[in-house]
């Protein structure tokens, strides 16, 4: 999956973003109440444990 369609079903999910950091965007989940780091590269595919990891953190 690429970052910016892992990005736009986050925000569907309720996510949103806290802050931008150089390289990365750190996304915060009400339903979890945790944040998690998340590469800005819209057009590269996130590699899949990232995006495990991130599914998990997130809630979703």
């Amino acid at each position: 999956m690429k970052t910016k369609q892992f990005c736009l079903e986050a925000i569907a999910h309720g996510c949103y973003v806290k802050r931008h950091g150089s390289n990365h965007d750190i996304w915060y989940s009400p339903i979890t109440g945790k944040t998690f780091a998340i590469p800005r590269h819209g057009s590269q595919k996130l590699p899949k444990g990232l995006e495990r990891k991130a599914r998990e953190v997130l809630g979703f």
